[in-house]
């Protein structure tokens, strides 16, 4: 088994959600292996791809913005938060949101996904989201840091 492997199953068995726990962590298995796959599809930007492998690393930074060893399944918000806004900035233009169609792998609506639930996850987590993306240079300028 490879360690990516090794790492989706410790994924599925820690994303289970319950009280407390935004249901978007119970699809944190999923966002990864949506980004797995969306990795290696051809009609990705250099820009995108970029992106991507910054997702997908900071799943395996041990000491993230927010970490899983002390937050426990909460640790996950911001990196389906980051993940979530770089897959929704890869489907601004129609290759890209043609590209993460094919790779989709959450049992919801992508346009759901991207759109309403994200913005409440967002609204409901707004230290999480201003941390990561600013971490990484990605934080919209109309966002107030105040």
């Amino acid at each position: 088994m490879s360690s990516i492997d090794t790492y989706r199953n410790e994924l599925r068995a820690n994303c289970t959600g319950g009280v407390g726990i935004p249901d978007i962590v119970r699809h944190v298995p999923a966002i990864f292996d949506t980004l797995e796959h969306l990795i290696r599809d051809p009609d990705l930007t250099n820009y995108e791809r970029t992106l991507t492998f910054a997702a997908l690393g900071y799943f395996f930074i041990p000491d993230d913005l927010f970490p899983e060893e002390e937050l426990g399944q909460a640790g996950y918000i911001d990196d389906a938060i980051l993940s979530l806004c770089i897959i929704k900035g890869i489907t601004q233009e129609v290759q890209g949101r043609n590209a993460v169609l094919r790779h989709w792998k959450l049992d919801q609506d992508m346009d759901e996904v991207l759109g309403p639930q994200l913005s409440m996850l967002i609204q409901a987590h707004p230290e999480e989201y201003v941390g990561v993306l600013d971490h990484f240079g990605l934080l919209p300028e109309n966002v107030d840091l105040d």
